[in-house]
């Protein structure tokens, strides 16, 4: 039986296909490609259909349609099967209980069936098809309650659903009805789908939120196409976005518990948001006035909201001109101690940092591992990273983007783009082989290739090329694994590359070198809904290093490890016990004088230590 709990999107090929199978094949390939689950035919025998007089103007208009737009039992079968081999489920549409044995056994090869709405009250053909124990769905449109009712009892507890409809082509705004899946759904306790005849697409996703777990819609490749049901049917474009929000419908609809931003937002709410900057320097005991500070980009300190609270209170730790004002400033924090330190060295616990920031942070959190991360701007600025000390282990985080308006692809189609990537990634070699000579240490670059502009198998397929061709005894070149979503040019852009079963796969296949980031692992679990410990395992092989940190759900980023989802916790202590430099990549850690970093160090070895 099928699932259709987690979403159900057929496209029905109909009489779309204008009666020509290379046409029908075109429009299963299109459902393919624009995320449907299914494609669904209907049938009619010819010598069944209709009468000899057809005096009915409405007949004479139809019957010609079906007519023309006829194809045979044996080449829907052949369709069908070859929608079947992409993947897609395959239904068909009986209006005539004798036309079942026109397929003979071959009916066994699709996957449901439906019955229209004009033959609700048909129940010799809904029981011979719930007979061949496939799912069946009963279309209600053009039907009272009263038929409804008289034909719904009588059936099975399960192996149907029904599915609302307006039997209008197209079908307006004001007769889709849309509350009458909600009274579906209730009356009969079973899920409820919509088969679509709207003349705007968008209704589907007003029928998604009332609770339709099913859509059918026509499929087309031109509205404006001659035809009944063109222009009732939606495009591949449309399927796509349908296919988009059905599948997504429980994670839309959450946020059902306490709030908590995304890291998208707190990157906008960084840049966007203001915080208090001194005017001058504010030596330890000086009152906090307003008059002292300007209000100004980015969020970086106290927010207006703490900063009310803070007016008339002495600063407990100085403030230079033109730093923020921070929650550090008004404690005395002792030094990390040097047990947490010594067990972070032992276990390889890295820092990220900046050219700018590396000598603060080194001397504040005396570890042995460090992960310089880079910004584009920096890139021609990496002669001013000195290591303060050759015993200091340097991984290297590539920029993620190449300029203010593109991100790192060194597979781009855009040539420019492409160039630009090369560049940045000589440009990074180059400096590594001089920090690995300097070091006597071998360098671990991290990048995040997240663009995919061909198929899978060719972009994992240069993936293994490019890394193979930068592999040397002093620089290592790995691929990160990604969200489902990233915080690109603060919006979210949805991923297709390394952060699914699928992608690890492909990272098997190719035998790739990657740096699992645990936080991306996580969410991309939790989206993708694939076992987290079983796929670590798989690539167990393949991970020459770690980022480190917890999430929630599939878009809570950067979390201290325990402050994450509870379920999480194994994973990372999986992750923790590696032998290779793990990174710790909490959100902002290096804000409030390396607050976040402080508290995430105490806590990783306090894990060790347990």
């Amino acid at each position: 039986m099928l699932n259709v709990n987690s979403g159900y999107l057929i496209a029905e090929i109909g009489i779309n296909h204008n009666g020509d199978p290379t046409t029908a094949r075109m429009l299963i390939d299109a459902a393919s490609t624009s995320g449907c689950n299914a494609i669904k035919f209907q049938y009619r025998n010819l010598d069944r259909a209709y009468t000899g007089s057809r005096l009915e103007i409405g007949d004479e208009i139809l019957s010609k349609e079906i007519e023309q737009n006829f194809i045979g039992a044996k080449q829907i079968n052949d369709l069908a099967l070859y929608a079947k081999s992409l993947g897609l489920g395959a239904g068909i549409s009986f209006f005539d209980v004798l036309d079942i044995s026109d397929f003979g056994d071959s009916i066994q090869d699709f996957d449901f069936f439906k019955i229209p709405s004009v033959e609700l009250g048909n129940r010799i053909l809904i029981e011979n098809l719930l007979n061949l124990k496939k799912f069946v769905f009963i279309s209600t449109g053009a039907s009272t309650e009263l038929e409804i009712e008289r034909v719904f009892q009588t059936l099975p507890a399960a192996g149907w659903l029904p599915l609302h409809c307006t039997s209008n082509y197209p079908t307006q705004q004001l007769n889709s009805k849309i509350g009458y899946i909600e009274h579906l759904r209730q009356r009969w306790s079973r899920p409820v789908g919509y088969s679509s005849h709207d003349q705007d697409w968008e209704i589907c996703v007003l029928a998604i939120a009332a609770g339709a777990r099913v859509i059918e819609r026509h499929i087309t490749l031109d509205k404006t196409a001659p035809g009944l049901d063109h222009t009732s049917s939606s495009t591949p474009d449309e399927f796509l976005k349908l296919s988009s929000i059905l599948q997504n419908y429980s994670k839309i609809m959450g946020g059902d518990g306490p709030r908590y931003p995304n890291q998208g937002e707190l990157i906008n709410r960084q840049n966007l948001g203001k915080s208090y900057f001194a005017k001058m320097d504010l030596p330890i005991g000086t009152k906090v006035q307003e008059i002292d500070f300007d209000y100004r980009h980015p969020r970086v300190g106290l927010s207006s909201l703490d900063f009310i609270e803070r007016i008339g209170q002495e600063v407990q730790v100085g403030l230079k001109k033109g730093n923020p004002l921070t929650s550090y400033h008004f404690s005395n924090r002792s030094k990390i101690s040097e047990h947490v330190i010594e067990k972070c060295n032992l276990n390889k616990i890295s820092l990220p940092i900046r050219l700018h920031d590396y000598a603060e942070i080194s001397e504040r959190f005396p570890l042995d591992n460090f992960e310089l991360h880079l910004s584009f701007g920096e890139i021609d600025r990496l002669n001013e990273f000195a290591p303060l000390s050759k015993n200091h282990k340097i991984s290297i985080h590539f920029p993620d983007y190449i300029s203010s308006s593109n991100l790192f692809n060194p597979f781009s189609i855009i040539k420019s783009v492409s160039e630009e990537s090369f560049r940045v990634i000589n440009s990074i070699t180059e400096f590594s082989n001089k920090l690995s000579d300097l070091t006597e240490q071998k360098i671990t670059s991290v990048s995040s290739v997240s663009q995919l502009a061909d198929n899978k198998a060719g972009f994992y397929s240069k993936c293994a090329s490019l890394q193979s061709s930068l592999e040397s005894d002093s620089f290592s070149f790995t691929y990160q694994w990604l969200p489902p979503f990233a915080w690109y040019f603060g919006g979210t852009e949805k991923l297709f590359v390394f952060n699914s079963e699928e992608d690890a796969n492909f990272i098997l296949e190719n035998n790739l070198k990657i740096t699992l980031d645990t936080s991306h692992f996580l969410m991309s679990s939790n989206y993708f809904e694939f076992n987290a410990e079983e796929i670590y395992s798989k690539l167990a092989g393949q991970i020459s290093h770690i980022h480190l940190a917890d999430a929630k759900g599939y878009d809570g980023e950067g979390f201290h490890i325990g402050f994450g989802d509870e379920r999480n916790l194994p994973l990372l202590r999986t992750a923790m016990e590696t032998s290779f430099p793990k990174v710790v990549e909490v959100w902002q850690g290096h804000l409030n004088m390396y607050k976040g970093f402080e508290d995430a160090l105490e806590i990783i070895a306090g894990l060790y230590d347990e």
